[in-house]
């Protein structure tokens, strides 16, 4: 399932893989699944980051960190971490224009 959603984000088919990415946190939701949860959160984030949704963004990229800090990975931290100053330095970047 992530690995069709993750293509189809990658060739830019955002719009796409959103619902894809949806329906990966709610069976990670169904079964107890943390890191996985935080792994959708977070491709859904990155999609919401492409489509310029960046409040979105910065929602699904909050939801990923706090999950990443409190199953310890490190690594998503850092992703959910970047990500938000990505969307942050782009909401302002469109409040100027």
């Amino acid at each position: 399932m992530d690995a069709n959603s993750d293509r189809d984000r990658q060739s830019g088919h955002h719009a796409q893989a959103i619902p894809i990415h949806q329906q990966s946190l709610e069976i990670a939701r169904l079964i107890g699944d943390r890191f996985s949860e935080g792994t959708a959160l977070g491709n859904l984030g990155v999609a919401a980051i492409e489509l310029k949704e960046y409040q979105a963004a910065i929602d699904y990229s909050q939801q990923h960190r706090a999950i990443a800090q409190e199953i310890g990975d490190r690594a998503g931290v850092t992703r959910a971490t970047e990500n938000l100053a990505i969307a942050y330095e782009r909401l302002e970047l469109d409040g100027r224009s």
